[in-house]
């Protein structure tokens, strides 16, 4: 995220929020927003105060979220460039209804997702890291630009719930090749991993491993 222009301390605060926020759960109501951060800050806020606060960050350029019929919607989805799609955002909508909202331990981890490379972390996505660094990729410059290109390519794919035939075909074309059968079958388990572990839009920011773990929803 880039540096926050001339406004002042609440209003600075409230971008990271939203940036953060809308980068977590993809797309939030304004009303969801503020109840976030009344949950962190203890500041009461009202959806018409925070709607007014936030507009001289929603009139900038270089904020990554934007606000449109009441719902605060995310650079995932299209946000930065003003092309979202009506129904994606209504599916995930949809999706999120009824689920309860993933809260972060504390404030420091919930702006944390400010920071794009924050949500590919974790064991999962470490373990598929380690995977990719050790294959050849020949239509990059470098393995290591391929890994991390495809590490965020990945975590984007799957919160847009791509399916993952899909994935694995346009990961074989970028250059991914396997050396047999058991190879390929270990990629797929660590993808397996990885989709069980990233933090979902439709699940307002659970994963598919702790909405299964809370004996809420099936393991996706």
């Amino acid at each position: 995220m880039k540096s926050e222009p001339f406004w002042d301390e609440q209003t600075q605060l409230l971008n990271k929020y939203a940036t953060a926020a809308t980068l977590l759960y993809g797309v939030l109501s304004l009303g969801e927003f503020v109840e976030l951060v009344n949950h962190y800050e203890k500041t009461g806020y009202r959806v018409t105060q925070v709607a007014k606060m936030l507009k001289p960050c929603l009139d900038d350029d270089n904020t990554w979220y934007a606000l449109d019929a009441g719902l605060l919607i995310g650079p995932a989805l299209g946000a930065q460039t003003g092309d979202w799609v009506v129904e994606q955002v209504e599916d995930i909508r949809l999706a999120q209804a009824g689920k309860p909202r993933y809260l972060p331990s504390s404030k420091k981890v919930l702006l944390s997702y400010i920071d794009e490379d924050y949500h590919v972390s974790g064991d999962s996505y470490n373990a598929l890291k380690k995977y990719l660094e050790s294959k050849p990729i020949k239509t990059y410059e470098s393995p290591l630009n391929f890994v991390e290109d495809a590490l965020d390519w990945i975590k984007f794919e799957i919160c847009d719930q791509t399916p993952m035939r899909e994935i694995l075909n346009q990961m074989t074309d970028a250059g991914l090749s396997f050396e047999n059968e058991a190879d390929l079958e270990h990629f797929l388990s660590l993808m397996t991993e990885v989709w069980n572990n990233t933090r979902l839009f439709e699940n307002n920011g659970f994963t598919a491993t702790e909405m299964y773990n809370s004996g809420i929803f099936a393991r996706g």
